[in-house]
């Protein structure tokens, strides 16, 4: 955020700048509409460049600031359980319980389901377990795969809405997320 700040902290107060023309033939009428509005023109070009370049800074900034601008309720959940078996790990407990709110919040109707990491049948040793929230924010994503394991199908529809409870719980040096309430 420093860097477009500054880049656009040297921009609009470098009022001496003017961009570089593209060299290429031009015809003689052109040549004569160019010379006649030159002034005009270099005012014109150094504002719209200066105002191009504000409004890219502005639009930098407001994105930085929205990080939570693009994500959906599967996201979400992945990150609450990222966070917690973190905890779980660095504790001497055995489970957990993360208590997760979509971000719709309220009482809409939403569920959750999470697929196992190896189902019957697959023969890869790669964790693929994937994760769908509905919602009016609805997202799924694998991302949770990076940190926990899941033995079996899990699945919870919350028909008013209202926290989901899932429980983490220690497996030798991983976690795994064995129960959804």
């Amino acid at each position: 955020m420093h860097i477009a700040c500054r880049i656009w902290l040297d921009l609009t107060h470098a009022h001496n700048w003017v961009p570089p023309r593209a060299s290429s033939p031009i015809t003689g009428r052109v040549e004569r509409f160019i010379e006649d509005n030159e002034s005009d023109s270099e005012t014109d070009m150094q504002d719209r460049t200066v105002a191009y370049f504000s409004g890219a800074a502005l639009l930098l900034l407001l994105l930085s600031g929205c990080g939570g601008l693009f994500e959906d309720n599967g996201t979400h959940l992945a990150h609450a359980i990222e966070k917690e078996a973190t905890k779980l790990r660095e504790s001497s407990a055995s489970e957990m319980v993360v208590q997760y709110e979509t971000l719709d919040g309220g009482s809409d109707p939403y569920y959750v389901e999470i697929t196992p990491s190896f189902p019957e049948g697959r023969a890869s040793s790669v964790p693929g377990s994937y994760l769908v929230v509905s919602g009016r924010t609805p997202g799924g994503t694998s991302y949770h795969n990076r940190f926990v394991l899941v033995p079996q199908r899990l699945h919870i529809k919350k028909e008013h809405g209202g926290p989901t409870y899932l429980v983490l719980r220690r497996d030798g040096d991983g976690v795994s997320v064995v129960e959804l309430r």
